[in-house]
């Protein structure tokens, strides 16, 4: 395991702002309607920090960090090697989303909290991620929301077969 440096960890978030910015430049919409609920300028930090949350999961999981371009990533593969999607969010006790179209193959990783204190809390498979009780539509947009709880470990992910 590979431990990133704090200042790796900001060059992924400004990666992240460059990836926010291009797909803007190229007239992309965010997927899940986060407009509805931020500015540009907080849609643009929370890609940043989605950034650096991917590239912490990436280093710790000795996994590739496959989205780490300015094009939009194949959902289907995930944000690292062996189908693992990371999903953050900034609040420490937050849930996992995992929306209808996100593929059930995939494993769900939970990164919460800002940088520097980011954090890995655990992870779920897709199938499970999509169990009709963790539906939600009182949100800006529908989705399965994973309580932490429910969460494995996430350090099972480290020695796992991709």
């Amino acid at each position: 395991m590979a431990l990133p440096t704090l200042e790796n960890l900001h060059r992924a978030r400004e990666f992240g702002l460059a990836r926010y910015d291009a797909s803007r430049q190229q007239g992309r919409r965010h997927r899940y309607g986060g407009s509805q609920r931020y500015t540009p300028e907080e849609l643009r930090e929370r890609d940043g920090q989605s950034a650096a949350a991917e590239y912490l999961a990436s280093c710790l999981l000795n996994r590739a960090w496959l989205a780490n371009r300015l094009v939009p990533d194949d959902p289907k593969l995930g944000d690292l090697e062996g189908g693992v999607q990371v999903r953050w969010t900034e609040y420490p006790q937050g849930r996992l989303a995992v929306h209808e179209t996100d593929p059930e193959h995939n494993s769900y990783l939970l990164v919460v909290e800002v940088l520097p204190h980011m954090r890995l809390v655990g992870w779920i498979p897709g199938l499970e991620a999509m169990a009709p009780y963790w539906w939600e539509v009182n949100q800006d947009w529908p989705a399965f929301m994973v309580k932490q709880h429910a969460l494995r470990p996430w350090e099972e992910l480290i020695n796992a077969v991709p």
